[in-house]
This record gives structure tokens, C-alpha cells and sequence, in this order.
């Protein structure tokens, strides 16, 4: 089957995937769920550090609309290592995390290993359309 989105160069398709990955981690700094909503699919599936699993971006925006209303979350990239593959991306982070409640509370740190799978649409965009996250 012939795919109707042109292959590219695969640097030129890292940059671009890149460049969403910096959008992501300055929208998770800045709290920012509405910005987040819009770098994902529509149909979206993410694995939740706590184990479940949430389908679609209505849900997972209001996961991500949640969180934020409980916790300011930093996130430093330690390392990160992408393939792609067509109109797929893999894509595997590990990071350092600090969840500072918004209220009281004690800060929270944890090394997080991180898969985000992302989609190209037919205007050569990506986006973020499976994430998961697993703690150490």
C-alpha cells in the first residue's frame, strides 16, 4: 500500500519531532493543558504512571487538566533515543521529575522512563498519539 504522506529525510522528520518534544516539556513547565491537548492525537491512548490506561483526548486532556490543577511538574531530559519508522515515531525518554503540590504538600521526585509514540498526519505534522510512563 502507498502511503499518501511523502517520506522525508529523517533528520529533517527528528527536528520536527524534536521541536514537539521542547513544545511538550515548556507546556508541562508552564501547566499549560491546553497547549499539551493540542500537540496529541484524537485518538490518543496514554498508560498513566499509576497504571491506567486513558483513550482519547478529551480524557487525556482532562487528565493532564487535572494534574496540573494539583501539582506544578518540572522535567529535566536525561537522555532520549528515536526511531522512526514510516508514519511512526518511537520514541524513549528518561527524565528527572519534581511534582510540587500546588497547595501543601511535599515535594515529589522520581526518575520517570518515558515511550511516547508519535503519528505524522498527511500534512507532515506530528503528533503525539501514544504515550507511556513508567516509574523507576
Amino acid at each position: 500500500m502507498v502511503s499518501s504522506v511523502p517520506r522525508l529525510d529523517n533528520t529533517l522528520e527528528q527536528a520536527k519531532i524534536a521541536l514537539v518534544r521542547r513544545q511538550w516539556v515548556q507546556a508541562v513547565r508552564d501547566g499549560d493543558d491546553q497547549r499539551l491537548a493540542n500537540l496529541i492525537t484524537d485518538d490518543v491512548v496514554a498508560v498513566l504512571k499509576d497504571g491506567r490506561c486513558v483513550t482519547g483526548k478529551e480524557a487525556v486532556h482532562a487528565e493532564l487538566r487535572h494534574a496540573f490543577s494539583l501539582y506544578d511538574i518540572e522535567r529535566k531530559a536525561l537522555s532520549t533515543g528515536i526511531v522512526i519508522q514510516d508514519n511512526w515515531a518511537i520514541e524513549l525518554d528518561e527524565m528527572d521529575s519534581t511534582m510540587t503540590p500546588v497547595k501543601d504538600g511535599m515535594e515529589i521526585r522520581a526518575h520517570v522512563k518515558t515511550v511516547i509514540v508519535y503519528g505524522r498526519r498527511r500534512d507532515g505534522e506530528w503528533k503525539v498519539a501514544r504515550l507511556m510512563e513508567l516509574l523507576d
